[in-house]
């Protein structure tokens, strides 16, 4: 058996992704999972790239939208290799995205950011509200217009991650399901190895921490607090309207998607329940009540499923990226919140030359852990 350069803990879309970029540069990799590949939040993921809210006291390009926009930009060409490379369909489309307005004084506050905006080169539109319901006949009358996002798009989730743990396999990484891992081997500042659950020590030059919601519990390994914890996210989905929704929507609280697969996705909670996955009454009763009060039609709709998943939080709503302070060879790659899929392809780009360089890129520095620690 190899000893790999990195050990990658994880394997939902931020670890496969890792796995995928650093074995393209002839990393070798061993990535474990404690159940099932994508098995977390990466397979319940609505995988939409709806980053850019329309916030009058937030700069649209503030550091972290500007690490979104990057990833964002990253994707297409990433998700043609895949396909190429796998076969698989990630169902990749600019579907674009209505925040819509249902305040007329909201207007007149916008106007400003999306001024700045459009001198960011962004491409967004303010539509009335016409130009809204041309767009998507079934809104409510209720509304004043919408903030358009042509650019922003969408992926199928688990799809992206299926394409990206199969091409890292293609490149040689050793994937590992059902291996969770328990404890570390230490010597000095440095770790040595990973001890799973039936007491194989996995032996590593370096590890990359990408454990999802459960990144505070790896955090102990390594005597850091990490300021993580699990939100439970609950989606439904129902079958498509007539006429069809074709754009990402999102209003009163929720979003509103159009599914390859002839439905719409309705989604989703923020639930503060630790790691309870079930999907309960309420949960979907308030999904729903939104959904009716943007789109009345919906009620006429067939069910379809709804499903929840766990989001890993942190106390600010962004990553942790970099190395782990107090150790050599130990990297974060955690806390993605509500956009892991979507930034996937830029955490593992940035990791990958953090790796190989052993420089921190500049897009990781507003990112890392000593952010949260008090001088």
């Amino acid at each position: 058996m190899h000893t790999p350069d990195i050990v990658i803990v994880g394997g939902g879309v931020i670890g496969c992704s890792l796995a995928y970029h650093l074995s393209r540069q002839q990393v070798k990799v061993t990535l474990l999972e404690r159940g099932e590949i994508g098995g977390e939040a990466s397979s319940a993921a609505a995988g939409l790239f709806s980053w850019l809210k329309p916030q009058s006291k937030i700069r649209p390009m503030a550091a972290y939208n500007q690490f979104l926009a990057t990833s964002q930009e990253l994707f297409p060409q990433l998700v043609a290799d895949l396909e190429e490379q796998t076969g698989l369909k990630l169902e990749y489309e600019q579907s674009g995205t209505l925040r819509t307005i249902h305040h007329e004084v909201r207007i007149a506050r916008l106007q400003t950011w999306l001024q700045t905006c459009q001198e960011a080169g962004l491409n967004v539109q303010l539509l009335n509200e016409a130009e809204t319901r041309e767009r998507e006949p079934l809104l409510t009358t209720e509304l004043f217009g919408a903030v358009f996002f042509p650019g922003e798009g969408q992926v199928k989730a688990a799809r992206v991650v299926e394409a990206l743990a199969l091409a890292a396999r293609q490149h040689g990484v050793e994937i590992r399901p059902q291996t969770p891992v328990v404890g570390l081997k230490k010597h000095g500042s440095q770790i040595t190895g990973v001890v799973t659950a039936s007491g194989e020590v996995v032996h590593c030059q370096q590890l990359i921490l990408a454990p999802g919601a459960w990144a505070a519990e790896c955090g102990r390994w390594l005597q850091l607090n990490l300021p993580i914890v699990p939100q439970r996210g609950q989606i439904l989905a129902l079958h498509q309207p007539n006429p069809p929704v074709r754009h990402i929507i999102i209003g009163k609280g929720i979003y509103i998607a159009p599914k390859q697969d002839q439905t719409v996705i309705i989604g989703a909670t923020n639930d503060d329940v630790g790691f309870n996955t079930r999907v309960t009454a309420g949960g979907i009763s308030s999904l729903l009540s939104s959904a009716f009060q943007l789109m009345p039609a919906l009620e006429h709709s067939n069910w379809d499923r709804a499903w929840a998943g766990l989001r890993p939080k942190t106390s600010d709503n962004q990553p942790i990226l970099g190395r782990a302070p107090g150790w050599e060879n130990v990297i974060l790659a955690v806390g993605h919140y509500s956009f892991g899929v979507l930034s996937s392809a830029i955490t593992a780009q940035a990791l990958t030359q953090l790796v190989l360089t052993g420089d921190t890129p500049t897009s990781l520095k507003p990112f890392g852990f000593e952010r949260f620690v008090s001088p």
